[in-house]
């Protein structure tokens, strides 16, 4: 931001301003930093493919920018609607998240993963009542979502793939040598026998039966979040956003798990909490 200000102050011939030297040495400064961030990255690297040497799962990691994701042993995504077998197609966790029937589920609850802490009131008065209002009242309310927000969600939901060949190519060789990444589709969460919420986790790590005979049973939730690029913070996640944490709750309830992985993906760095 520093930086974006004084070129902003020296204009087009910054080099020729009373600012060039706060320009330069704040370049300078950049730069450095940016080679030492580049190491440890590095080191980290090498760190995580020694793990995965130690655990003899050194054939799953890959220190490449790009991986084959159908040859990745310890990945399996879910079948598209239509090759699903007919004993499981009433079972929303093998229903694809955005497919049409994924969206006609949410729309029969009155809370999903990614509305849950708007609809308990955790984020403002307005927004709770706005809530209340589509799905108890069922008021018609046309949703406004500006040019800004839409290219953070793109930006989230094309990104999500690049999440998922971190976690299965550099976090669970070493850490989840034993567990594989499972895509899953929508799961639901009762109050007294009445469906309540819907969550569509972005997968879970658990034991795939190669036979396909028994349903894989969910050891670990995951979670994945891909911000878009800015200049006004940093680009992953350090810590949990609060806004997050009830979405990461209820997704674990709903799989009656433990554990819950997060990561926070960018081009340049990601960021793992269990």
């Amino acid at each position: 931001m520093a930086l974006n200000k004084f070129m902003k102050e020296g204009g087009k011939d910054w080099k020729k301003s009373k600012y060039v030297y706060a320009i330069s040495s704040v370049q300078a400064q950049m730069f450095l930093i940016r080679n030492v961030v580049k190491k440890l990255l590095d080191s980290n690297s090498s760190l995580l493919l020694l793990g995965s040497l130690i655990n003899g799962t050194s054939q799953l990691f890959s220190e490449n920018q790009s991986i084959d994701m159908f040859s990745q042993r310890n990945m399996f995504s879910l079948k598209e609607v239509e090759d699903i077998p007919e004993g499981l197609l009433n079972e929303l966790r093998f229903i694809k998240q955005r497919s049409p029937q994924w969206f006609d589920a949410r729309k029969q609850l009155k809370l999903t993963g990614s509305t849950i802490f708007g609809g308990l009131g955790l984020d403002s008065l307005k927004l709770q009542r706005r809530h209340f209002d589509k799905v108890v009242k069922n008021i018609e309310i046309a949703e406004v979502i500006s040019e800004d927000t839409a290219k953070r969600m793109e930006h989230g939901t094309v990104s999500e793939i690049h999440a998922i060949a971190t976690l299965t190519t550099k976090v669970l060789p070493l850490y989840y040598p034993n567990l594989a990444y499972i895509e899953e589709g929508a799961h639901v969460i009762n109050s007294n026998g009445t469906p309540l919420i819907l969550v569509s986790p972005d997968g879970s790590l658990g034991k795939m039966n190669m036979d396909g005979i028994d349903i894989p049973t969910p050891v670990v939730a995951c979670e994945f979040k891909c911000p878009s690029p800015s200049d006004f913070r940093t680009p992953v996640h350090y810590d949990m956003p609060i806004r997050y944490i009830p979405q990461n709750l209820s997704e674990m309830a709903s799989m009656n798990v433990e554990e819950l992985i997060y990561l926070c993906w960018t081009d340049e760095s990601s960021t793992v909490f269990r």
